[in-house]
């Protein structure tokens, strides 16, 4: 369980910060509202959770956040960019070099060994070579799959594909990073070990986490803050100065 005190120094400025965020979808003639004017800080070194049920923003609010979608309304700023005004190569190298992902789906290729399916994202980042090798075997144990490495997904257990997909997230050890339900496919046991390896990535790198949730408990317990959503709006919110 982490510490209840986020390892940011007291008058650091947010490492996330959303104001007046908005996004809508056009269904037909009809206009879906999945965020209507999110304000939100996270400060550096958070974990954070968002939790609320089914349809209420958690996840629309996290992909404005990672730059896989663009807002309607309002403004995202991450370690100092302010998403709007990137263009569409610079919003890609924000993906890759300033946040991570870990989704509930783990996406590993399952031809490829853990070891492999992490040399491919490096690949991706234009790490090549001996470097690449090392910084995969690296990642690897520090999830403590060291000794899984030649292990395809299938021969793999559920936790074990989900800390791989962690250890891809992290390998080039991003400031950010954005979870999706990450344990909604775990059993409690294993979930609990996922919270666990998160909670010591951030208390050891100082990685601010935002986490979505279905499960208040979890956040509770594992979080340094939570936040509800609801309907599209942060449950209880106060306008942002």
């Amino acid at each position: 369980m982490p510490s209840e005190d986020s390892p940011a120094a007291p008058g650091d400025p947010p490492i996330i910060r959303t104001r007046r965020l908005a996004r809508s979808y056009q269904v037909g003639e009809s206009t879906i509202h999945a965020l209507r004017g999110v304000d939100l800080d996270v400060q550096p070194g958070e974990l954070l959770g968002v939790v609320g049920v089914s349809g209420s923003g958690k996840s629309t609010l996290l992909h404005l956040i990672g730059g896989l979608d663009a807002p309607t309304a309002g403004e995202v700023a991450v370690a100092g960019q302010a998403l709007g005004a990137l263009s569409r190569r610079a919003r890609s190298l924000y993906r890759r070099q300033t946040v991570g992902f870990v989704f509930q789906s783990f996406y590993l290729v399952p031809t490829l060994s853990a070891l492999a399916n992490l040399k491919m994202a490096l690949t991706l980042q234009g790490v090549y070579g001996a470097c690449r090798e090392q910084l995969a075997r690296e990642a690897l144990g520090r999830v403590g799959l060291a000794e899984r490495a030649d292990h395809r997904p299938g021969q793999l257990s559920v936790g074990q594909q989900q800390r791989v997909a962690v250890a891809r997230a992290l390998l080039h050890e991003p400031p950010v990073l954005l979870a999706d339900e990450p344990t909604a496919n775990l059993d409690s046991t294993t979930a609990a070990e996922l919270m666990d390896l998160l909670a010591d990535f951030r208390e050891r790198l100082g990685t601010t986490i935002v986490m979505v949730t279905h499960d208040a408990a979890l956040a509770q317990r594992y979080c340094t803050r939570t936040v509800a959503m609801s309907d599209g709006q942060l449950a209880g919110a106060e306008a942002a100065p």
